[in-house]
Formats: structure tokens, C-alpha cells, sequence
């Protein structure tokens, strides 16, 4: 595992449960471990893709088996419980 794979856990765990944007956490994270222009938002966006996504109603971010399509298929982005019971 490189630092690569390690900040995009942290980045990951982070942001789990809240609407904080992605931006916001990469960078206190990459701050702390002292890798400011190490890695582009898109970098990481693809290396937490497998551990956190966002709503694409409300923007909270979920692990990814989390969220489910409103039609219960993959081939539209998921959205929470919560959107789901109130579309």
C-alpha cells in the first residue's frame, strides 16, 4: 500500500456521514500528511471511487453499496435511503 492508497482511505473515512465537500477534505488531509500538490482532486476522486460516494440528491457521501439507482438498476447514479423515501 502507498501513501497514494493510504490518504485516499483517510479521505474517504472522513467524509463518510457528512455533506462536506470533496475538495475541503482532500486538502486538511493532504496538509496532514504533508503532500499539498501530491495528488489532483481527480487523482483521488478515482482512488476513493470504491469507497465513497455522494448522493446525487442531498450530496451526503455513503460507502457505495450504500446507494441504490431510484429505478433499483445500475445505470444511474444512487441516492440514500432517506431521498428514496421521500421521491
Amino acid at each position: 500500500m502507498d501513501v497514494k492508497d493510504i490518504i485516499a482511505i483517510v479521505v474517504a473515512e472522513q467524509l463518510k456521514g457528512t455533506c462536506t465537500e470533496f475538495e475541503e477534505v482532500l486538502e486538511k488531509v493532504l496538509d496532514e500528511f504533508a503532500a499539498t500538490d501530491a495528488y489532483t482532486v481527480d487523482e483521488m476522486l478515482d482512488a476513493t471511487a470504491n469507497m465513497v460516494e455522494q448522493c446525487t440528491k442531498c450530496g451526503w457521501w455513503f460507502e457505495p453499496s450504500e446507494l441504490v439507482a431510484a429505478d433499483n438498476s445500475d445505470t444511474e447514479p444512487g441516492i440514500c435511503d432517506d431521498c428514496r423515501r421521500y421521491e
